[in-house]
Parts: structure tokens; sequence; C-alpha cells
């Protein structure tokens, strides 16, 4: 496991699976991510290890049960119901959630709480073109979470686009992510880079 830290940001090159996400970041207000759902299907790109599809969800499943989080995540519709069975057998239940239309037809955000009680979230997904209407509603959370300023956004599958990252640049908020090839932190950092310089 080596990490990267700049702009305040730090990047975990590591498998997200093998991880103890709560040991390693602590609490965190908001958990943001797209997780590779296809890569499990067959294999994962580190060492041939072979996981499937309900070997990532159980695994997220216990990860994300530690947090408080306001929870974001892309998932088709084919995938929600097995998701959302397993979190509630490994009583990691969300509550509150919603799914927000994103992308195209068959990707959705959904959005929730992971444990205790918190405030009602707001039900639509504000208007808008690209990321902006997921800013202002990510900015509308971290205003009305249970945690103070300076706050931070977790994205355990930050992936190559860096959509966590540049999200919590223009937020003003830390990023914390974790990415399982180092070819893809590389090319993330150098990105980050080349819009924000050094």
């Amino acid at each position: 496991m080596e990490d990267y830290r700049f702009g305040g940001h730090i990047i975990i090159n590591a498998d997200t699976t093998e991880l103890d996400l709560y040991g390693i970041f602590g609490q965190t207000p908001i958990i943001y991510t797209d997780p590779p759902w296809n890569d499990y299907w067959v294999t994962r790109f580190s060492e041939g290890k072979h996981k499937s599809f309900i070997d990532l969800i159980t695994n997220m499943a216990i990860q994300f049960k530690k947090f408080s989080s306001i929870m974001y995540i892309e998932m088709g519709r084919a995938n929600i119901d097995t998701f959302l069975e397993i979190m509630d057998y490994n009583k990691a239940t969300m509550l509150n959630l919603w799914k927000l239309p994103y992308k195209t037809s068959y990707s959705y955000l959904y959005r929730g709480y992971f444990n205790g009680k918190h405030e009602a979230l707001q039900k639509e997904l504000p208007s808008g073109k690209g990321d902006e209407p997921i800013i202002e509603l990510l900015d509308q959370d971290i205003k009305t979470s249970l945690w103070e300023q300076p706050s931070t956004i977790l994205d355990p599958f930050i992936g190559v686009d860096g959509r966590t990252l540049f999200m919590a640049e223009k937020l003003g908020i830390k990023c914390r992510g974790v990415e399982i090839s180092p070819l893809k932190v590389k090319k993330l950092i150098d990105k980050y880079y080349r819009i924000y310089g050094k």
C-alpha cells in the first residue's frame, strides 16, 4: 500500500477489498463512489485475483456499516436489489434511500444514510449539466451534516476520471480515495497537476 498526498488530498494505491477503510480514514461525512462492478464479474486486475460481484458487495456492506455517512453510489437498476439485500443482511441498511436519475436511463445515483438518525435529505436532483447538479447536492448535504467544516469525501474506487477528486476541489473540501491500479493513480495525479498546478 502506498499513499499520495497533494493539495490536501490523499489517494491510496491498494485493493479496497483488502483494506479497513474506517481504520484508515476514520469517520467521513460523505462517501461517493462508482464501484467497478463489471471488473468483479470476470477477474480483478491485480495479481489475477478472482472476486465475484457478490464478494464485492458483501465486502462493501461490511466496510460501509462502520460509517455513519451520507452515501452516494452509482449503480444500474440490474444490481440494486442484490446490493440492498446484502446490505440489509449485513445490518448496513441505508435510511432515506432515493434513486436519482443520472447519466442514462439505466444508470442511477442512489443516496441515503448509513447508521444513526439524521435529518431528511432532499429527494430531487438539482437541475443542471454535467456534475453541477451532484456538486450542488453534495454542497447542501455537507452544510447540513453532523460534522464541522472543513469536511472530507471518501471514494473507495476513485478510478482515473477523478470525478470525486475534482468535485471535492470545487467544493473546497478534502478528498480521500483508493485505487488498485498504480497507472490510474499516476494518471489521476498528473491530470490534477495539469489543471491546478503543483
